[in-house]
């Protein structure tokens, strides 16, 4: 099991008292849903290197939830679906649903 830093455990442990790794690596659970929610590219992608990192050698697949605001472009929501998965994660789900709309749609269906 490779060994993960502090700084590269999620945020989840401390903010809300999820030790999902742990749970991975009992094997507790099947998949891994990470809630990403920022506006910023750059902290996406960053916490999601850091969710792969954390799942290494786990089996357990991660899929990096983004958080589709109104405020989010779809330029932008692309570039953070993009980063995710460049990171390693197998796919990205989207919450919430209702703020997609057709553009969005479509340029999700392209990944």
């Amino acid at each position: 099991m490779p060994e993960i830093s502090d700084s590269k455990r999620p945020e989840a442990i401390v903010t809300i008292g999820q030790d999902w790794e742990s749970w991975a690596r009992q094997g507790l659970v099947d998949y891994m849903f990470p809630m990403n929610y920022t506006m910023s590219t750059k902290i996406a992608i960053k916490r999601t290197r850091n969710h792969v990192a954390a799942l290494e050698g786990s089996g357990v697949p991660l899929w990096e939830g983004l958080w589709n605001r109104q405020a989010l472009s779809t330029p932008m929501l692309m570039e953070q679906a993009r980063g995710a998965l460049a990171q390693g994660a197998q796919g990205i789900v989207i919450f919430e649903y209702h703020g997609l709309d057709d553009q969005d749609l479509s340029a999700l269906g392209k990944l």
